[in-house]
């Protein structure tokens, strides 16, 4: 136990910078299943197919049955490849599902990873029984025939050496498929759960890349010590997890955990912690491994002091960088004289001395043992006869390598053992946090009911509590209703001028419009899924729809913001190739307007009309009055957007009150207005951050932005900025600002340098 020495001060934890590790599993926005206590989920059989088949060949390669299960390398491969395929479109799918009720469940989103382990962890514990069903049948079958490529004996031998090393095949089998499913959250969703959770997205990984996985296999030494460190299991010995972590506990409570730590616990607490809630905090601290190096790290931390001291100018970063110094040394030599006086030291060291020497020896000896024979001299002629009784069964035991470590741990000096205390505390903690992980797991896998009954099923989907995660063809096609609408309305400036200008020089106006403006637009619209409303000479309107449950059609106004922000870039393109032509530049105004309604359709003949007031608005947002062009441009104002609310003439006030068009005066030359309804939707679409920019070389003044990142139909994902201004309430004529109203426009902004420094400040 450790003793706190009264004049041995020790650091308090609220003079480091450490983080709790966070709460896992939220699931309280789920609805129950039919039993009214856990979560009813129908997995792809797809993906049930795929991961029996990839087990299949792993069990056979680690279990070295290849040509008992008939499975060759290819088999492996395409196996692989499918399983990794399914997986990906499965949760894809669930991240939809999470977003089809206009709220990012990221719960939805979790459910399906966790019902994707528990498939996973049945299928290889189902599969490795029928493993062993084959090699009996296989030696009934041998045994009665003559044509027998594999004798009984053979076989009876491969089901001696398959039950004797079951833990490792199932070790070995957990550790690759759990290894491709972590690929598949890494390399192709983590970026569409950022963009659309936020910070409440789970991205633990660790929880599935987790080695303590699997029950039977929990308390596995050659797991403990291939993966973290050997700890003995008796309750009586120092080098107990048990008897560890309560040590560790006692030292966060001596440090004083009642002030706090980290960055949100700076000020001493008001509020009174009971002991199982200080247990719990501590716990947290311990299981986020980074803490350890903060806390007890001073190697590090003296080097960068010395490379730190020899630079006069970094004079303040070295003191308090040799602060910090010396208290993670009083902390770490603390623990190092605790741990050596109970002998936990000499078994710490030589548990990272016995990872090339145990397996000579194990079995017969259990990995402890072989940890007690090289510190503890007593034990040793009882291992050396316990190893001379067994040779006829394992042969001839050479002790040289024993005696080999056993000198070399002698050896270590006090500096070395202190660096190998500080890689147990990282170890110690890693299967703190995986072991927790492991217990929380497993209460949350036992929550969820896999349904596989045709009434089950029914009688769930009935009741609105089943969650079915499937691949596409899986997907039973129904009709997806339309929920919203996004209207993009792009016109096209002075476009009258333009066109007499041309037919001045005797160029042709039609065929200008076509191949600069309506063709090249046409070409990317099925990248953000819109569609073509109406189209006259100067203007185009588009319509990207939001339907119930559909993949890709979630992020409707993200895409409509993509959308036009590209149009744009196709104009800027098409104006450098006319400037080097002396050709008349296109200038365009964009409005995008969002209704949370189905719009109205009509048709003429075979031709579908849409009528919806989203289509006025979006053509009052790109509108451009004259004479505000006219005193703006003279400014060369930084944005390409300016909305004000003219001064009402008394007589005509009530009336404009009582309209419920809008009335603003806009300069939008270039530009691209989003409704607040739109940004609304947008806000739930993706995590916008909120930025305030301070760019001189742009503004004088500073400026509010919100920014984030969405995916296009093609998953490509990529950035927006939404500029916020108040609009000021002005004089008609001169356009004197009289006061700021509690109204705000929004602007979709293109310009190339501000996206650059929103980029800076988001990293």
């Amino acid at each position: 136990m450790l003793r706190k020495p009264i004049s041995y001060k020790l650091p308090g934890l609220w003079e480091f910078t450490l983080r709790p590790y966070p709460v896992l599993f939220n699931m309280e926005n789920l609805l129950t299943g039919v039993d009214n206590i856990r979560y009813d989920v129908f997995l792809s059989p797809g993906l049930h197919k795929a991961t029996t088949q990839l087990v299949i060949c792993l069990l056979a390669r680690y279990g070295e049955c290849e040509a008992l299960l008939k499975v060759e390398t290819s088999h492996w491969v395409k196996a692989r490849s499918r399983f990794k395929r399914f997986c990906r479109d499965v949760m894809t799918d669930a991240i939809d599902k999470s977003k089809s009720k206009n709220k990012q469940l990221a719960e939805i989103d979790m459910l399906a990873q966790i019902a994707i382990t528990k498939m996973s962890l049945e299928t290889i514990r189902i599969q490795f029984e029928r493993l062993m069903q084959r090699i009996r049948i296989g030696i009934r079958e041998q045994g009665l025939s003559h044509n027998q490529d594999e004798t009984p004996l053979q076989l009876n031998k491969k089901l001696s050496a398959v039950q004797q090393n079951k833990n490792a095949i199932i070790l070995q089998t957990d550790r690759e498929l759990f290894q491709y499913f972590v690929e598949v959250q890494k390399e192709g969703l983590h970026n569409m759960r950022i963009s659309t959770y936020g910070a409440k997205a789970f991205t633990h990984y660790e929880v599935f890349s987790n080695p303590i996985r699997n029950k039977e296999c929990l308390h596995d030494k050659a797991l403990m010590i291939d993966n973290y460190v050997l700890l003995s299991s008796r309750s009586d010995d120092t080098h107990n997890y048990r008897t560890v972590l309560q040590q560790l506990k006692l030292l966060f409570k001596m440090c004083g955990l009642q002030y706090g730590a980290g960055e949100h616990h700076t000020a001493k607490r008001k509020d009174f912690m009971n002991e199982q809630e200080e247990d719990q905090e501590i716990s947290s601290f311990l299981k986020q491994i980074d803490n350890i190096n903060v806390l007890f790290d001073w190697f590090q931390s003296e080097q960068r002091c010395r490379i730190v001291k020899k630079d006069k100018k970094r004079k303040e970063e070295y003191i308090s960088l040799n602060k910090q110094t010396k208290k993670q040394a009083k902390l770490l030599n603390f623990l190092y004289r605790n741990f050596k006086r109970t002998g936990l030291i000499d078994k710490i060291v030589a548990a990272y001395f016995i990872h090339h020497v145990y397996e000579q020896y194990c079995p017969p000896l259990a990995p402890q043992q072989v940890l007690e024979f090289i510190v503890n001299p007593k034990v040793r002629k009882a291992v050396i006869a316990q190893l001379n009784r067994m040779k006829e069964f394992y042969g001839q035991f050479s002790l040289a390598p024993l005696w080999e470590v056993v000198n070399d741990v002698k050896k270590i000096k006090t500096y070395h053992k202190k660096k190998y205390l500080l890689r147990f505390l990282h170890d110690f903690t890693r299967y703190h946090r995986d072991f927790e992980n492991f217990i929380l797991l497993n209460e949350i896998l036992e929550q969820i009911n896999l349904v596989t009954d045709k009434k089950t099923i029914r009688l769930s989907r009935a009741n609105n509590t089943l969650y079915d995660f499937l691949l596409k063809h899986e997907q039973k096609k129904q009709k997806t209703p339309i929920k919203n609408h996004v209207i993009i309305k792009a016109d096209v400036r002075g476009s009258t001028d333009l066109t007499f200008q041309m037919k001045q020089k005797g160029l042709n106006p039609a065929s200008y419009f076509s191949l600069n403006f309506f063709d090249p637009i046409s070409d990317i619209l099925t990248e953000y899924g819109a569609i073509k409303i109406f189209i006259e000479g100067d203007a185009m309107i588009l319509s990207i729809l939001g339907r119930e449950g559909t993949r890709g059609r979630w992020h409707t106004v993200a895409c409509a913001c993509g959308l036009a922000k590209n149009m744009l870039a196709i104009i800027h393109q098409t104006n450098k190739k006319s400037h080097q032509h002396g050709l008349p530049v296109f200038e365009l105004g964009i409005g995008i307007s969002f209704a949370n309604n189905v719009p109205t359709f009509l048709f003429d003949g075979d031709h579908r009309i849409m009528i919806s007031s989203a289509i006025n608005l979006a053509d009052r947002l790109s509108g451009c009055s004259k004479m505000v062009r006219r005193r703006l441009e003279p400014q060369k104002k930084p944005f390409n957007l300016y909305v004000f609310q003219p001064l009402p003439d008394p007589s005509e006030a009530e009336a404009q009150r009582a309209t419920v068009d809008d009335l603003s005066l806009r300069y939008n030359v270039n530009g691209i207005e989003l409704n607040i309804p739109g940004f609304k939707k947008l806000s739930q679409e993706i995590d916008l951050k909120e930025l305030q920019c301070s760019m001189p070389e742009l503004q004088e003044e500073s400026f509010k932005v919100y920014t984030g990142i969405y995916p296009t139909l093609s998953g490509q994902y990529q950035r927006l900025v939404i500029r916020e201004e108040c609009i000021p309430e002005v004089q008609p004529d001169s356009l004197k600002i009289i006061r700021m109203t509690s109204r705000c426009y929004y602007e979709v902004c293109t310009h190339p340098a501000l996206y650059k420094h929103v980029a800076k400040l988001v990293k």
